[in-house]
């Protein structure tokens, strides 16, 4: 999966639990142990596979009921070789936590347990309905909000002028901070009823408040990258983030995007477990004494 080694990457997934889904694919794929839940884990397969840029993975490992050591952990590791800086704010770390689908104290947990591990980047959304649960998770982890790139999304049916402001107004107070380090546009809106002038236009005005640090896309298509681009002008575009995995490399939109200088955010880069049954990865895997998962994201 050379795709995934390909520089300007974040890579998203989650493997979900039994105790979410009525599924038990991580006891079965892990023998009732965690997988990957520090960041040297999953750096170790890709050191003598360093791009040039930042290429940051993000993916999520809920595993409630195993036991593990910790009982919700989460994962990103970056295979660059130093953190992207921005001015006096904090890099965007190489390992971080996504919250997709945790909810209420399973939320909590995850994130304090991640923060308790080094990890330094959390990701949520609106759409996630667990900002608020996330904010406790970080202000009860005793890790100073300076320290921590936090990332949110708006969703499409926040995306008119003043909808959007006041949305992520609501969404600081729920997470209890002044400011979020990237807010993304969670989807484009759908069949253009809000138009994009209007809510990246927004977007940026909440940059200039400070409501947020960094602006960024997600699940745009190369013409709406194109179009965002012409909109937003000298306005950076830290990120689009759509789905890449072994299975799906998306690389017309992966190389558009890179052509136009936007770091690319994949997310699903697991497949949803999938690549724990791929025997191609598997044995590329026992050949280099690492898991499938570490496979693909080398």
């Amino acid at each position: 999966p050379t795709v995934l080694s390909r520089p300007g990457f974040v890579f998203t997934d989650q493997i979900l639990t039994r105790r979410k889904t009525g599924m038990d694919f991580l006891d079965r794929r892990t023998g009732g142990k965690c997988a990957a839940v520090s960041p040297a884990a999953l750096a170790t397969v890709a050191q003598g596979n360093r791009p040039q840029r930042a290429v940051v993975f993000k993916f999520y490992i809920a595993a409630q009921a195993l036991p593990c050591q910790h009982n919700v952990t989460s994962t990103m590791v970056s295979l660059a070789g130093s953190e992207g800086r921005y001015d006096n704010h904090p890099p965007l770390p190489n390992i971080g936590m996504g919250t997709f689908r945790l909810k209420g104290n399973d939320a909590r947990d995850a994130v304090k347990s991640a923060l308790s591990l080094g990890y330094r980047h959390i990701d949520t959304a609106q759409m996630y309905g667990n900002e608020a649960e996330v904010g406790d998770g970080i202000t009860s982890s005793g890790i100073p909000r300076r320290e921590i790139f936090l990332t949110t999304k708006v969703w499409h049916d926040q995306l008119q002028h003043s909808d959007l402001i006041n949305s992520l107004h609501d969404s600081l107070s729920r997470l209890k901070t002044d400011h979020v380090d990237l807010t993304l546009i969670h989807w484009p809106s759908p069949g253009d009823a809000i138009p994009m002038e209007e809510y990246l236009g927004a977007l940026r005005d909440a940059q200039r408040e400070g409501l947020t640090t960094h602006i960024g896309l997600s699940n745009f298509t190369c013409a709406q990258m194109d179009k965002a681009k012409e909109i937003l002008g000298d306005t950076a575009i830290f990120t689009n983030q759509v789905e890449v995995h072994p299975f799906l490399a998306n690389r017309k939109v992966v190389e558009h995007a890179q052509k136009l200088g936007i770091t690319v955010t994949g997310y699903m880069p697991l497949a949803v477990g999938k690549v724990m049954d791929d025997e191609t990865l598997a044995r590329i895997g026992r050949e280099h004494n690492a898991s499938a998962a570490q496979i693909a994201i080398a």
